[in-house]
């Protein structure tokens, strides 16, 4: 026995050279027989379809038409009727059976043994529609390879930073070499140049150096080695006070499907749940939104309700030099937030949210600001 099934619990019994239509469970009722005098069927089938309770005959019948349709993606089998019965029931098509296949080629075979045999009883041609071939989709834009700078920080994907070390499957942002070269460096400077204040002032306390009597900016020379003293102290308290921040700040951000965590050498700073994250906002303010140069840029996650735990920031002005834009990409004309995609990133910032985003498992959002003096300009016109 030769039983195809169709969708709507249907099949077609092609068994002893038949063609009968079931529905599933009943084989006792046939709902419709293509024979060699006409196609029947019974009350059911035939008011679903608007057709004669009598049954039809060949002559009523031009065609049987397998077909595949797009918006449903599903194979249709049918009857083409002739103008004589279809113009009181408003249709030519009469539709037998169908079967969804999003691909073309799982029940083609099937449908079409179908179409061929109910053709062949009913000697009547059978005409098989090819499908349209289906257009893959165009592929999703890459994004740039890890490691990613932006500013003083940097996206990478292995090593061990901050006494952390990344797992199989984790991002990270951390400081660049550069940034923790630049505190240091500015630390020893205030260091040095104290004491060169502290030095000078003691020696000239110390020594039978004569200061003037009066001077033009500051009347009384005499208070100059004070000066000297106290300008010493404020680079030292600066100095300090900022390295202590530096050692304090947050220098290793970690991304998975658990979360995003801060660190500090000392340890987790602060901490924020995959089920907490609800989307990713990367907002920058474009210097020059033509030539892509951002002079503020920060990576905030969003929390719900207007709350946000701020991730990084930009701290340079950066050209973005190393991501090159998309074909259709255009200069922002206006203020905007809009969902940010593979297919629509330009900064080394948006880049650097989108891998997040993707490892975080939320939507990525571009919130984007316009402050440089052409880009008012394209405001107005």
């Amino acid at each position: 026995m030769t039983v195809i099934s169709a969708a709507n619990n249907l099949s077609i019994d092609l068994s002893a050279g038949g063609w009968r239509l079931y529905l599933d469970g009943s084989r006792e009722v046939v709902l419709a027989e293509a024979t060699t005098s006409g196609f029947k069927y019974d009350p059911v089938f035939a008011k679903a379809r608007l057709l004669p309770l009598e049954g039809i005959t060949t002559k009523a019948i031009e065609q049987v038409v397998l077909g595949w349709q797009k918006s449903d993606e599903c194979w249709h089998l049918g009857l083409l009727l002739a103008p004589s019965l279809a113009d009181p029931r408003g249709s030519r098509w009469c539709e037998l059976a169908r079967w969804p296949d999003p691909d073309q080629t799982l029940f083609v075979d099937q449908a079409q043994e179908v179409g061929e045999r109910a053709a062949l009883l009913l000697d009547v041609p059978f005409y098989f529609i090819q499908p349209e071939p289906i257009t893959p989709p165009a592929p999703l834009r890459p994004l740039p390879d890890l490691p990613l700078t932006v500013g003083a920080w940097q996206l990478v994907s292995a090593g061990s930073y901050a006494g952390q070390t990344l797992q199989a499957g984790q991002l990270a942002l951390v400081r660049t070499p550069q940034w923790q070269r630049a505190v240091q460096r500015r630390w020893l400077s205030r260091v040095f140049w104290a004491i060169v204040y502290l030095a000078v002032s003691v020696l000239t306390l110390t020594s039978d150096i004569n200061l003037p009597n009066a001077g033009t900016l500051i009347p009384n020379p005499h208070v100059l080695p004070y000066l000297g003293l106290l300008i010493s102290a404020g680079l030292l308290i600066y100095g300090f006070s900022e390295r202590w921040r530096a050692l304090k700040s947050v220098s290793l951000v970690t991304f998975d499907g658990r979360g995003a965590k801060g660190f500090n050498r000392a340890g987790v700073l602060w901490e924020v749940p995959t089920a907490d994250a609800r989307s990713l906002y990367v907002s920058e303010v474009f210097k020059n939104a033509r030539r892509r140069v951002v002079e503020h840029g920060e990576l905030n996650i969003h929390l719900g309700g207007g709350v946000f735990r701020r991730v990084m920031q930009q701290e340079a002005v950066l050209s973005n030099h190393s991501v090159q834009p998309p074909n259709d990409w255009q200069p922002p004309r206006t203020d905007q937030v809009v969902p940010l995609t593979c297919d629509h990133y330009a900064t080394d910032l948006q880049a650097v949210a989108l891998h997040i985003g993707e490892r975080l498992g939320v939507p990525v959002w571009s919130d984007v600001r316009t402050s440089g003096w052409f880009d008012q300009f394209l405001r107005m016109r």
